[in-house]
């Protein structure tokens, strides 16, 4: 009976130490320092320079308004500075910046005094939904409508054609040229080709590599490019 016991015992604890080895292996011993290396070295380098451009410029803003950020700093001071550096921001010709960048810098800079606040000096503020920040949001809006007024600040989402590009499109689609009767009648064809699918689909493909060499022309035209991908996005769905 005793030794029936023991060899239970010595099977049981084969079974614990089993899986506490199993336990053991199932998941890494990546130290905090290992893991907040990794999270840094994640990083994008072009956003870390892009961070450190930004930063920068802040602080020569803050030297040359003799403004200190420190533990004593009320949050209410901090709004009046980022207040003032969201309506004062320049190039360093003196210009403004565009609307969008006026957006973003001033973003990443509240980003990066919330972090500077939180890590040097354990005090927490949100720029972004404090009350106390309302003015200096307000002032970044101002100032953006204010240069959506410009034309040379706002943000360009389309152009209209040049009158080069208007001529080139004519001369490219020309139909007393061989080469423009063929172009103009592919593209004319090319939704019927996309749609039949077979061997119609492989007119596109080759028509695909001549765009991709002629890409240097058909660069300046536009809404030509945008209706070949349209082409091509029906062959797909077409061809399933």
């Amino acid at each position: 009976m005793a030794l029936m016991l023991f060899t239970f015992f010595l099977f049981f604890r084969r079974i614990v130490n089993g899986r506490n080895t199993i336990m053991n292996m199932r998941f890494s011993d990546k130290s905090l320092s290992d893991i907040g290396d990794s999270i840094v070295s994640s990083v994008p380098q072009n956003t870390r320079k892009s961070h450190s451009s930004v930063w920068s410029q802040f602080e020569n803003f803050c030297s040359e308004r003799n403004y200190i950020l420190q533990a004593s700093t009320t949050p209410e001071e901090i709004s009046n500075i980022l207040m003032d550096y969201a309506y004062n921001m320049k190039k360093v010709d003196g210009s403004d910046y565009k609307e969008s960048c006026v957006k973003t810098m001033w973003n990443v800079t509240a980003k990066l005094v919330q972090e500077k606040f939180f890590n040097e000096y354990q005090i927490s503020i949100n720029p972004f939904n404090d009350l106390c920040f309302k003015k200096a949001r307000n002032a970044r809006d101002s100032k953006r409508r204010e240069l959506q007024a410009q034309a040379d600040k706002r943000k360009v989402s389309s152009v209209a054609l040049t009158e080069e590009e208007l001529m080139k499109i004519k001369n490219l689609y020309l139909e007393e040229n061989p080469d423009g009767l063929q172009k103009k009648f592919f593209f004319l064809a090319s939704y019927e080709l996309a749609w039949r699918g077979g061997e119609a689909t492989n007119c596109l493909i080759m028509r695909q590599t001549t765009m991709e060499k002629e890409q240097d022309v058909l660069s300046t035209i536009r809404f030509l490019v945008k209706q070949h991908r349209e082409v091509i996005i029906v062959w797909k769905i077409a061809s399933g």
